[in-house]
């Protein structure tokens, strides 16, 4: 018997075998929006990934019904998986997009990316340093394409803002004041009744253990961003959500990124270790320090070599880094556990 292709792969502008195959690891409110994005790419969605029974049978049950409804673009058979190392362990999924929590993002990208996956990762990429060097360092090691999501260097008014600073159309830039909100805090939230079809010991992974609470997993399809994001344990507060944003284009509009290694200096009592003064970095570059409404806050100004500052107002304490960046001479205040 001859075996007969279908007309509608004929029509097809890329055939199913060109096609990158594609998982979903994390189904919340973030990845429904992904989800939706990559069904109308050039892509196949082979599987999705959530320790919510609702939400990933829900993100399942969406890919089959939209490839059903327009076969052109897709076949059903969406997987559903409660453990994303099932998910990488498939040969056919050639790239993930990985929206967690902020505290498995290192975990999962790196696992990607030793399975041979490309990466697609919400920001923050990684919940400290450390992790963002393995990561880069596994990225080289096993060749791969990872891309961490930043919404604003996609859009077109914040391209064009920093366009506009950068070639001096607003004259010359004395100060930048980014505020944010609150850094993270510990969890200290009250124990609530499991519910089934819930793996909260997944959910929790490299966290420490703790009792469930639905403030930070809310069951079922929620249609908010939960609050995990503002305590240490699991994300960085307003500093890694907004903060991650508005310092971004900061330094994109003022030339701040290095262009070579940045030197690392980690402080684990920063009230302590440091006093109200300035510091010059090893490659130059100029921070006044001083601390502001108690120890676990501190406002840095940075002086770059075109003479212009950029204020990071509610950044967390505790333990933090600064980084000196040698291409223009600027701090960065970074996040370290």
């Amino acid at each position: 018997m001859p075996f007969i292709l279908p007309s509608r792969i004929w029509a097809s502008e890329t055939p199913p075998s060109d096609r990158l195959g594609v998982g979903f690891i994390g189904m919340g409110i973030q990845s429904r929006g992904l989800l939706n994005s990559f069904l109308h790419e050039d892509v196949q969605v082979l599987a999705v990934c959530d320790v919510d029974t609702t939400r990933r049978e829900a993100a399942r049950k969406k890919v089959d019904e939209h490839y059903a409804a327009l076969p052109a673009s897709g076949r059903p058979g969406c997987a559903a998986y409660d453990d994303f190392r099932e998910l990488l362990a498939r040969k056919d999924v050639d790239a993930v997009c990985i929206a967690t929590p902020d505290h498995w993002h290192a975990i999962v990208t790196l696992a990607a990316l030793r399975a041979g996956k490309d990466v697609y990762c919400e920001k923050p990429l990684t919940h400290n340093i450390h992790e963002a060097i393995e990561v880069m360092k596994a990225v080289d090691a096993n060749r791969r394409v990872l891309q961490t999501g930043s919404m604003q260097r996609s859009m077109k008014e914040f391209r064009v803002a920093c366009e506009l600073v950068r070639n001096g159309a607003i004259g010359k830039v004395e100060r930048i004041l980014c505020s944010f909100g609150d850094p993270a805090v510990p969890c200290d939230l009250p124990e609530e009744p499991m519910e089934f079809g819930l793996d909260w010991d997944m959910w929790l992974g490299p966290a420490p253990a703790r009792a469930y609470s639905s403030v930070l997993s809310p069951r079922g399809l929620h249609d908010h961003f939960p609050d995990w994001r503002l305590y240490r344990e699991f994300g960085g507060g307003m500093v890694t959500d907004w903060g991650a944003h508005h310092l971004d284009i900061a330094q994109w509009g003022m030339y701040t990124f290095a262009a070579t290694q940045n030197q690392i200096v980690v402080v684990n009592k920063l009230a302590d270790a440091l006093t109200a003064g300035t510091y010059t970095g090893a490659t130059g570059g100029l921070m006044l320090y001083s601390p502001y409404a108690g120890p676990t806050s501190v406002t840095a100004t940075f002086l770059s070599d075109r003479k212009s500052t950029v204020d990071y107002a509610d950044v967390f304490g505790g333990s933090t880094c600064i980084s000196d960046a040698g291409y223009a001479k600027v701090g960065t205040l970074l996040n370290s556990k």
